[in-house]
């Protein structure tokens, strides 16, 4: 699983290490938080965010690949047939729009595979896990809030 980024604010007060976490998304809202006093695992979920809407893309970007696939597909068939046929029957015309709109295929798939690629990385920004063992010490959001990157959401406190 790719490592959650999380955005820390190192604060040094009355000399307890506190860690201000702040939001990795934009126009996320929040799903799950830890109350005050709550002791948090290193790796364990401090922040959660719902990721419906991000499911939906990630849903709709895998068909835009599949579409993608069968259009490569049937340009590069198209392809073989102009190279075959070029000059008994296909044009030197039509031979090139073959190549090119093999070409402009190939593109538009590497582009639908790195728009999934990128909304299944964003998904991984939807959950920050602690990065120590900690104490939540204060809260400044709630459930249901909306964010937006850099958002305080709270603050915790390193435990040995």
């Amino acid at each position: 699983m790719k490592k959650n980024i999380i955005m820390l604010l190192l604060l040094v007060a009355a000399g307890v290490r506190a860690e201000t976490v702040t939001s990795t998304v934009d126009g996320g809202v929040i799903n799950t938080l830890p109350k005050v006093g709550q002791i948090v695992k290193k790796g364990e979920m401090l922040v959660t965010f719902y990721h419906t809407s991000i499911d939906a893309q990630i849903d709709g970007s895998k068909v835009e690949v599949e579409e993608a696939k069968e259009l490569l597909k049937n340009k590069n068939l198209d392809k073989e047939r102009a190279n075959k046929l070029v000059g008994r029957g296909v044009s030197r015309c039509d031979w090139e729009d073959a190549m090119y709109d093999a070409t402009y295929a190939k593109l538009e798939l590497e582009k639908s595979e790195a728009n999934l690629r990128k909304l299944e990385s964003d998904k991984g920004l939807r959950f920050i896990a602690a990065p120590c063992d900690c104490k939540v010490i204060k809260v400044y959001m709630f459930e249901n809030s909306g964010t937006a990157i850099g958002d305080k959401i709270l603050e915790v406190e390193r435990l040995k």
